[in-house]
């Protein structure tokens, strides 16, 4: 697990992939006038940050002293780590910020806990009482809240759209996969928009994913061998072959078709992965070891193997080549992981923010949240 360094994120000859990482990952929605100013909360490494354009880190909170640092090394701030629960419209105010971004931690919402224990400990409690609060004192012109998918199921999420329709907000929630944006990756994420001025932009109509073969091309020509433990080659662990031989045989892949996997089961003993021609399969944060299978003349016998390289999760990702993950390959496994895609980040945020800038706007002063009488 060597350190990602800069030179690992391009590919090391120029070819034609490149005009399509411009178009898919560095476009962005052309902006004039001075950097809009964005504040964060759990903020991981600035994930959100970085699929934006003319924008500016002005507050970000994040616990992970490791995870704290790596977002100040990739933004070129100086933050200290904070626990985001104890965020307050002090700060966000004196920040000048005139959007707030959150993302609560997201791993006790899986789906496999039963719906009754999902936000039901004390961290997300303490989480979503701290962005309603916040919200009611400091107001800013726009925020938004990013989570998976189950989070809108609690009763927590209900506390925050509360907040928001009290202090006069116009807001709405929907599940949003960034494949439905040309995204070259399935990622479906819950966005909460909201706007405290006028209405909402409208949400871009859907467009065709990308190939993440095609995409990536470049990329997996340079990628390193897959080896295994006692250096055999283009090495597929045995548990992963076994999944990736019943879906073949389940029709659920095509084995003479380049695949993508993202280590680990989807469901039923069949892997995390999918054939070219479309998007891949979410990138999850944890241990995994994603890999590239291009099939041989027998399938998977013959295969070659490559390691999913950091440069090729941050395309995933959507974001710009330029934004290279310090740390380990898990690391940024973790910190890519856990963030939203840039092609969210800039059909549904980017908008938004803009819509929010007041170039006028004086900062208010802070509304004390009334303190319950016993």
């Amino acid at each position: 697990d060597k350190p990602t360094t800069a030179t690992d994120a391009v590919p090391t000859k120029p070819t034609a992939q490149p005009f399509r990482e411009i178009k898919k990952t560095i476009a962005k929605t052309v902006t004039t006038g001075q950097p809009i100013k964005v504040a964060t909360s759990w903020s991981g490494i600035g994930v959100m940050e970085a699929g934006l354009d003319n924008a500016k880190s002005v507050f970000a909170s994040e616990n992970n002293p490791k995870t704290s640092q790596h977002y100040n090394i990739l933004h070129g701030t100086s933050y200290k780590p904070g626990d985001a629960t104890k965020t307050t419209a002090a700060e966000l105010i004196a920040s000048g910020a005139t959007h707030w971004h959150v993302s609560p931690e997201c791993t006790r919402y899986s789906c496999i806990l039963a719906k009754t224990l999902r936000g039901s400990q004390k961290p997300d409690i303490d989480a979503a009482n701290n962005i309603a609060k916040v919200i009611r004192e400091a107001r800013p012109p726009t925020f938004t809240l990013e989570n998976v998918k189950d989070y809108q199921d609690t009763a927590l999420f209900d506390l925050i759209t509360k907040a928001l329709d009290e202090s006069g907000y116009t807001s709405h929630a929907g599940v949003y996969d960034n494949a439905d944006y040309g995204g070259i990756q399935t990622r479906p994420r819950l966005i909460l928009r909201a706007t405290l001025k006028g209405k909402l932009p409208d949400v871009p109509k859907k467009t065709a994913p990308g190939d993440w073969h095609e995409a990536l091309s470049d990329l997996i020509a340079v990628a390193p061998e897959s080896i295994g433990p006692k250096g055999q080659s283009n090495y597929i662990p045995p548990d992963e072959l076994s999944r990736l031989h019943n879906a073949i045989n389940k029709g659920k892949l095509d084995g003479n078709k380049p695949i993508i996997t993202m280590g680990g089961s989807a469901s039923r003993g069949l892997p995390h992965a999918a054939n070219s021609g479309g998007p891949a399969p979410t990138l999850l944060a944890g241990h995994r070891a994603p890999r590239v299978i291009l099939p041989g003349k027998r399938g998977l016998e013959d295969a070659t193997v490559k390691m999913v390289t950091v440069p090729m999760m941050v395309r995933m990702m959507g974001l710009p080549y330029t934004f290279v993950p310090p740390g380990t390959k898990t690391d940024a496994i973790k910190g890519l992981g856990n963030g939203i895609p840039g092609e969210l980040t800039r059909a549904l945020i980017q908008p938004l923010m803009e819509s929010g800038v007041a170039p006028t706007a004086a900062a208010p002063t802070p509304t004390p949240t009334p303190t319950p009488k016993d």
